[in-house]
């Protein structure tokens, strides 16, 4: 009993300050498993992860599925997604169309009459996007029935000037507002959408 006592005891601990061991713990579904990674000095799991309680990170926090729920409580600092969007000749597709969550886009379009289309609608969620020497066109999701600065309609839009930065926040699950500055930092706003 002394010997099982002592064994245990040893288990507290795998080597020593600057002389570390992995350690790699396996689950019954095959692939899934956490590790201490010493020669990394990192701890990775395999497969799903609950937590009851606080955490406290010191350092970089990335994660590359990103998050799903809402966020309750405090936070300081900021979260910014920022892409490049190329306009498209006919609204959707994948070039033109905002994704989720952006905050920030960079517009190339070769023709006025093309399409960048926003997200959906997140009410709170506040997009700026800058284009070059080439204006182009800019939707919602579904012109019909989302508007920008009030006008909704079946395929509605909004000219966008050249060398513009816009600034659309949604305010509502049906509407977006939208402001225009200059390079000199002129404010207008954004042409009320329409067919």
């Amino acid at each position: 009993m002394t010997g099982i006592r002592h064994f245990l005891s040893t288990l507290s601990h795998f080597g020593e300050d600057g002389y570390g061991h992995p350690v790699k713990a396996f689950g019954n579904t095959a692939g899934k498993y956490m590790e201490w990674d010493n020669t990394t000095d990192t701890w990775k799991v395999v497969g799903a992860m609950t937590q009851t309680g606080n955490q406290a990170v010191t350092g970089t926090h990335s994660a590359s599925g990103g998050y799903t729920g809402n966020l309750i409580g405090n936070v300081s600092g900021y979260a910014l997604k920022s892409e490049a969007r190329i306009a498209t000749a006919a609204p959707g597709g994948t070039t033109g169309v905002i994704s989720a969550g952006t905050t920030h886009v960079v517009v190339t379009c070769d023709d006025a009459n093309k399409v960048i289309t926003l997200p959906a609608p997140v009410p709170g969620l506040v997009v700026t996007l800058i284009n070059g020497a080439t204006g182009y066109e800019l939707r919602t999701s579904d012109p019909a029935t989302i508007s920008i600065n009030g006008g909704a309609e079946a395929n509605a839009e909004s000219a966008i000037a050249a060398s513009m930065i816009i600034v659309m926040t949604c305010v509502s699950a049906t509407a977006w507002i939208g402001a225009s500055y200059t390079a000199a930092g002129v404010v207008g706003v954004v042409e009320v959408a329409a067919a």
